[in-house]
């Protein structure tokens, strides 16, 4: 619920954050008010959102092990249950590490590419 409102707030700013002379635009040439939003605003919208999105996703990633402390199975949830099992301490967790960052790591590269991309087509 809490990601949930920072993502409203996310979507909130970066929709607020184009200029009103665009929508005026628009609406000059005859686009109703959903086609001015589709065309118009979310897709520069979008590009003004990307870097905080990918921030919100993986802070969510790093975040849900915690969830393990409420008890639904995630990765350290599935690490702690495979100590029991083999009687390594370590070595799960640095399994669970390892996968953490694969994730995160690979989710920052894929919305950096994504930010260039975008950029480069302004």
């Amino acid at each position: 619920m809490n990601s949930s409102a920072y993502m409203a707030e996310i979507f909130r700013a970066g929709i607020q954050a184009i200029d009103k002379g665009q929508t005026e635009a628009s609406r000059s040439l005859g686009m109703s008010h959903g086609m001015t939003l589709r065309y118009i605003v979310l897709p520069q919208a979008f590009r003004n959102m990307l870097p905080a999105i990918g921030n919100e996703f993986i802070i969510i990633i790093n975040d849900s092990s915690l969830v393990s402390m409420i008890g639904i199975a995630e990765i350290f949830y599935t690490a702690r249950a495979v100590q029991g099992v083999t009687f390594q301490p370590l070595a799960p967790l640095l399994v669970a590490a390892g996968i953490y960052f694969i994730i995160t790591f690979t989710l920052a590269n894929l919305l950096s590419w994504l930010e260039r991309r975008l950029s480069t087509s302004r």
